[in-house]
């Protein structure tokens, strides 16, 4: 070993400390993003009901909103919004 290198040992109980504390930030980083997409969801789910009623307190059968969102959507963000109906 030269002059230079120092050679001490890390506790073990640091060590997983720090690594709790990165496992938990990530935990709830996931919890986060997916509370803000629920929240997402809902006020889409608003949006679509009130454009559909249009004041109404029942929607009109047989508009096109969905699929023409759908096709919007897929189109900026991928096929995980395309239409099933």
């Amino acid at each position: 070993m030269g002059e230079n290198e120092l050679t001490f040992s890390i506790d073990q109980d640091f060590l997983q400390g720090i690594s709790d504390i990165l496992e938990e930030a990530r935990r709830n980083a996931k919890t986060a993003v997916n509370l803000s997409m629920v929240y997402a969801y809902f006020e889409i789910g608003r949006m679509i009901v009130e454009e559909e009623q249009h004041g109404k307190s029942r929607a009109a059968y047989g508009t096109q909103l969905l699929k023409e969102l759908s096709v919007y959507l897929t189109r900026i963000y991928g096929r995980d919004f395309q239409s099933e109906i």
